[in-house]
Parts: structure tokens; C-alpha cells; sequence
């Protein structure tokens, strides 16, 4: 853990900035142009022990067995969020977030819900959308890739309104011109390297849409004793 100078309260170990101050944390060095790798691994261990915790009921009884794990994405969104919060100072996260566009008599044409928005201001800088691995869709994601890239070339410059989650407030944005989806997996395995080199291809020319795939060559959810053996983090 690191402890905020300003709030003087305990923040993960992986955060580089407080998130509610954004003051730099103990511990870290105050070197905006290089890359800790090591925040990275922290990420992926955490979603290591996410998976193996997964395999556990709730409240742990030895008469009580899962057959399958427990969903472990939408904590994976948080923490991507937090490792997002580490680099980035002053922009808003808002995970899970929806938000709508309407045309000019007030109809909605458009809603997306991305699992992290990236916020500065009233500006939408980014759209991220965490995928844990693309084994559920191998022969689809190509084109949805395309649609998403195609989408985003439509909204951008859109007004577009949100709302608080705990609030309820409501939120009023524009997206902006150079607004992207990022879609980074955590892991390309569990999909054949002919359907995964394709995917690569239809991702690559596109100007709106980035992937990135975070470790390879062994799945995290494995039922290894030191589940990051073997696996490669693609920093």
C-alpha cells in the first residue's frame, strides 16, 4: 500500500496518482515520461487471484462446491479504472457508464455504455471496452470491431448526456473529434492464432479502433499452482 501525502490514507499499490487529490504518491518516482512496468504486473497478478477466488462460493463452506466460477468482469473494470487513475491526473473514470445522443427533436438515437469512459472537463476523450478474452466471439469480433469504428466516426462532435451513478446528477458532454475505442483483453489465449492474426488484420487500418492484448502464450484462469508461470505480459 502508499499513502497519500495530502490525505495521508492508504491507496493501492499500484496507484501512481491519489485519486481524489491527484497528488503523486509515496514511493513513486516523479518520472512522467517513463513507463512502470511494474504496475502492469500488479494489475495482472490482482486479476490472477480475481480468477482463482472466482472458484470459491461466497461465504466458503467444504460441503459447499461450484461447478463454475463466478464472473469476475465487472471488478475487472474497476481495477482497470484504478490502473487508468494511476497515470492519469486529472481525468474522470466513469465505469459501466451509460450515456445517450439525440437528435434535434429530443429522440434518442444513439446509447452505448462503455465499460470505462475516459472524461476531461465535458470532453469524452475515450471509450475503453475490457474484454477478459475473445474465445465467446473468435469469428465475430472482426466486424464488430469495424462497426465500433464506424460509430465512432458518426458521434464524434456529438452532444451526448449521462448520469451520475450515486448521484443521479445529470451529466451534459460532448464526445470529442479525436475520441477512440480502446479495447484492451486481457489475455489472447482461449482462440486459435488463425482467427486471432485476423482479427489483428481488421483492427489494424482502422482509425478509430485500437486493441490490446495484455498477456499471451498461458490463460490466467488455469488451475496452475503459481498461476502467472509461463504467462507473457505484453507491456
Amino acid at each position: 500500500m502508499k499513502i497519500c501525502n495530502s490525505c495521508r490514507v492508504e491507496r493501492l499499490s499500484f496507484m501512481k496518482y491519489c485519486y481524489e487529490c491527484g497528488q503523486l504518491l509515496e514511493g513513486v518516482e516523479n518520472n512522467y515520461d517513463d513507463v512502470e512496468y511494474d504496475l502492469l504486473d500488479e494489475y495482472i497478478m490482482t486479476i490472477s487471484k480475481l480468477y482463482l477466488n472466482a472458484r470459491e462460493t461466497v461465504y466458503r463452506h467444504k460441503r459447499i462446491l461450484r461447478g463454475e466460477s463466478h464472473s469476475i468482469s465487472s471488478q475487472s473494470e474497476d481495477l482497470f479504472a484504478l490502473l487508468l487513475a494511476s497515470y492519469l491526473k486529472e481525468e474522470l473514470l466513469y465505469v459501466n457508464q451509460q450515456l445517450s445522443i439525440a437528435d434535434e427533436s429530443g429522440s434518442i438515437i444513439f446509447k452505448s455504455k462503455p465499460d470505462v469512459l475516459v472524461m476531461k472537463d465535458d470532453r469524452a476523450l475515450n471509450f475503453i471496452d475490457l474484454k477478459m478474452d475473445l474465445g465467446y466471439t473468435r469469428k465475430k469480433f472482426g466486424d464488430f470491431c469495424i462497426q465500433k469504428n464506424d460509430l465512432m466516426r458518426k458521434i464524434q462532435g456529438q452532444a451526448f448526456r449521462t448520469k451520475n451513478g450515486k448521484t443521479k446528477e445529470v451529466i451534459d458532454g460532448i464526445i470529442d473529434k479525436q475520441c477512440k475505442y480502446h479495447i484492451p483483453v486481457i489475455s489472447d489465449c482461449n482462440i486459435d492464432k488463425k482467427n486471432l492474426k485476423a482479427i489483428i488484420d481488421a483492427v489494424e487500418n482502422l482509425e478509430f479502433v485500437e486493441i490490446y492484448f495484455l498477456t499471451s502464450e498461458k490463460h490466467l484462469n488455469n488451475y496452475s499452482t503459481d498461476m502467472l508461470e509461463g504467462v507473457k505480459i505484453n507491456y
